[in-house]
């Protein structure tokens, strides 16, 4: 289920409180279950040092697809022309 960004943000980073981290984690186009998510906070827990807190989890989905965009412009002026007298 997890695609290719996997991000690890350290407490010295960013400011955060000593001893914390965050995680960035990119999963497929078809997201996750309650069940993968569950399984993938048991995973971290699992892997991380006791000493360190997960104080945030950012799950990605990137969706390809196509955007057309369009934009256009009109602009004029009126003007009367009139014979030379």
């Amino acid at each position: 289920p997890l695609g290719y960004v996997i991000n690890v943000t350290e407490w010295w980073e960013n400011d955060d409180p000593a001893g914390t981290f965050r995680l960035d984690i990119g999963v497929l186009e078809s997201g996750i279950t309650e069940e993968m998510y569950l399984e993938m906070e048991r995973l971290i827990a699992d892997a991380k040092p006791a000493s360190r807190h997960l104080i945030g989890l950012n799950i990605i989905q990137d969706i390809t697809g196509y955007m057309y965009t369009g934009g256009v412009a009109y602009d004029g002026d009126i003007i009367t022309v009139y014979p030379e007298e």
